[in-house]
């Protein structure tokens, strides 16, 4: 039986080790040198009495992914993924495209080394929870701010089982050189170093540590002071078909920000806390419960919801998921000169995915 967030703890596994053809239809395989696409295309519907959390949205993911087999123990790789993200008509400045990932690199027994726009070691932590179909962290998982998901101008050294002296032991190095052209403040970064440990206590159950420090840009700090920026995390991960639960805490400095009216707020401290179980059903039927919550600088809660899910698998290929999201800000008069959305949203969506 298909288990989708099965499908994505697999999808994670490829992008930290690199495992040529995962999940993947290979379309090209001759004198060592494989070519493998894969995809999804999502289509959500969410309504709310907050218009920014109400509308239309179907996204469309493409992966590429290479591999060429130099010796029996040495190969080269490469992968790109790009998205579409369609949420008005044609034009509609709504509308966005986008590459996720463009990297290359080299890997040899269990040492492997890339560079490029990947994933950052700080996600290996954070992918245990990011396995929601609707109303994900929304504030954890931003993509280039100070490298909290994707980011660019990465190198990364990762290696598993430890030289093969400990099985399960891996760990992970990587550097970030500047990215200062964006005219957004917040997606900019000056140089920074991170690290990841993980350790697999068995097949079902995983934990992960992983610690960020980067310099900041000139820019930053006249919006919050301090020259530099960092984030550490933890989480547990227990995934023993059919009960899966997750749980992460993180927390950081001068990185999570908000935008209010044009103008940028960045936040001191930001500390995080996520949860995430579910139950899979033989049938397919997968109900489940999520909560997030992150508080800014000891006095501001910015995130803090429950969302009730149920996905609906229907074979390998295809799934259907709604979920409700009970805000639970609209409890609290903090932070409304921030315009946090306080409504609760319901929301129904379909993907394929090959």
């Amino acid at each position: 039986m298909f288990s989708f967030r099965k499908n994505k703890s697999i999808f994670l596994i490829f992008s930290c080790f690199y495992i040529p053809g995962v999940m993947a239809v290979e379309i090209y395989d001759k004198q060592g040198s494989q070519i493998a696409v894969n995809g999804e295309i999502e289509s959500k519907l969410t309504h709310s009495k907050d218009h920014a959390e109400e509308g239309n949205e179907v996204k469309v993911t493409f992966d590429l992914e290479l591999n060429s087999q130099f010796t029996a123990s040495l190969n080269g790789f490469a992968k790109f993924e790009h998205e579409t993200t369609l949420r008005g008509g044609e034009g509609d400045k709504n509308n966005q495209s986008k590459n996720n990932l463009a990297f290359a690199g080299l890997k040899y027994d269990t040492h492997h080394i890339d560079y490029g726009r990947n994933y950052v070691v700080i996600y290996d932590v954070a992918a245990y929870t990011d396995e929601l179909s609707l109303f994900e962290g929304d504030f954890f998982f931003d993509s280039d701010i100070s490298t909290t998901k994707e980011a660019s101008n990465l190198l990364t050294y990762r290696q598993t089982d430890f030289f093969n002296l400990v099985k399960g032991l891996n760990f992970a190095l990587q550097y970030q050189g500047k990215n200062s052209n964006n005219d957004a403040v917040q997606y900019q970064n000056g140089e920074g170093w991170r690290a990841s440990v993980s350790y697999n206590f068995s097949d079902n159950l995983q934990a992960t540590m992983a610690y960020f420090h980067s310099k900041r840009t000139q820019q930053q700090p006249q919006i919050r002071p301090g020259k530099s920026a960092e984030i550490w995390a933890v989480g547990f991960n227990y995934d023993a078909e059919p009960v899966k639960f997750a749980v992460l805490y993180s927390e950081s400095r001068n990185i999570h920000s908000h935008e209010v009216d044009d103008n940028v707020v960045i936040f001191g401290k930001v500390s995080t806390i996520e949860l995430l179980t579910s139950y899979n059903f033989a049938s397919g039927l997968e109900p489940g419960v999520a909560y997030f919550y992150s508080r800014a600088d000891k006095a501001v809660d910015v995130v803090n919801y429950l969302n009730i899910f149920t996905n609906y698998n229907f074979n390998d290929n295809f799934k259907a998921y709604a979920a409700y999201k009970v805000n639970l800000l609209r409890n609290s008069q903090l932070g409304n000169e921030l315009e946090l959305a306080r409504d609760n949203v319901i929301g129904i969506g379909m993907t394929y995915s090959f």
